[in-house]
């Protein structure tokens, strides 16, 4: 009734948010196996008491507050920075953040907050298990290496930290993209995965910037259908900003 790519629509609004949290969870920490589960391994996950939405963007405001108080972050002003798993693979971290600074002068003068989410995590892990085309392995473990670390060069870039999303928090917005999904076409079509990956990270930045009301967002893609959709969202909300480079 599941893989790690999806879980049958027949069986998918029966199940719970913890449930669907756990299959999420075992195949995003295991993605070079096959997985196979059945209608009873889904209904018999333990149940997880999921904190609610309100209460795991709170936990992301300490971290953000606990660097700004600890001088960690050190200018007033703050921008979110998330960048697609086809840039990943085509640019290195320090040349993502040079071409933000030459593009948005004034962007020099704020914190620079890189998201790292579960989802990027995941695209990017399924990559290495792949021969997948276009990437550059060596800069996508260069990349890789500096995000799962959280190192970057303090000289050059001390107004720039790694901040890890949560697992619970995404789960949450995955679990609407995915029900938006099934409503529309009733089925899990081919594409469908990064479809829904998409829309549910675009949705985590504008939820953050909807949390963080003085915060800008600047998300980097090398996806033209991914920017098409964030040159609409922009055009209603001026603090996010995207850059598309063309492949």
């Amino acid at each position: 009734m599941a893989t790690g790519i999806n879980i049958s629509k027949y069986i998918y609004n029966e199940l719970n948010e913890s449930q669907i949290y756990t299959w999420r969870n075992i195949t995003y920490n295991n993605l070079e196996k096959y997985h196979k589960f059945t209608k009873n391994d889904l209904y018999n996950f333990p149940f997880i008491n999921i904190p609610c939405m309100s209460d795991l963007l709170n936990e992301l405001y300490e971290d953000i507050l606990e660097k700004i108080i600890t001088g960690e972050l050190e200018y007033s002003e703050n921008t979110f920075i998330m960048i697609d798993s086809s840039t990943i693979c085509n640019l290195s971290i320090h040349d993502i953040i040079s071409n933000i600074y030459n593009l948005y002068p004034n962007i020099k003068k704020t914190n620079l907050i890189i998201l790292y989410s579960c989802i990027n995590k995941a695209e990017n892990n399924y990559k290495k298990t792949t021969n997948y085309p276009g990437v550059n392995y060596n800069l996508l473990n260069h990349n890789l290496h500096i995000l799962n670390n959280k190192i970057l060069n303090n000289n050059i870039y001390k107004n720039v930290i790694i901040l890890n999303t949560n697992l619970y928090l995404e789960n949450k917005i995955l679990i609407n993209e995915e029900k938006k999904y099934l409503n529309k076409y009733n089925q899990w079509l081919k594409g469908s995965k990064n479809e829904i990956n998409d829309n549910a990270q675009i949705k985590l930045m504008t939820i953050l910037l909807s949390k963080f009301i003085n915060f800008k967002g600047i998300f980097i893609s090398h996806d033209r259908g991914l920017c098409n959709k964030l040159k609409h969202i922009s055009s209603t909300e001026p603090r996010l900003l995207y850059i598309f480079y063309k492949t």
